[in-house]
């Protein structure tokens, strides 16, 4: 199992690394299971208006909505789960335990 943590600006280039090789290694073994933790804290995704959209077109730096690379989002949930916050990344595991 791989518990990954890919919370902050840009995910740790090692991390980041390590859930490409352990996608192969799910590919040659499905047994094998992974979790991804992304708990941004400005949580700007969750509150999306037409003025915070405005500012981020207008003003630089106005961009508060969490980003993790796409490619790598997509890799997390083709193989694994991608969760938001500590309690469901102990009931990921919990359920992944009891399977």
């Amino acid at each position: 199992m791989l518990i990954a943590v890919v919370s902050g600006d840009l995910p740790p280039i090692g991390t980041t690394c390590e859930i490409g090789i352990f996608t192969e290694m799910i590919r040659a073994d499905s047994n094998k299971k992974l979790v991804a933790l992304y708990d941004d804290c400005r949580e700007g995704y969750l509150t999306v208006n037409d003025a915070k959209i405005a500012a981020m077109k207008s003003e630089p730096g106005e961009g508060q909505m969490s980003y993790v690379n796409i490619f790598l989002t997509g890799a997390i949930k083709v193989y694994g789960k991608l969760v938001t916050d500590s309690d469901h990344l102990i009931a990921t595991l919990e359920k992944i335990a009891n399977e």
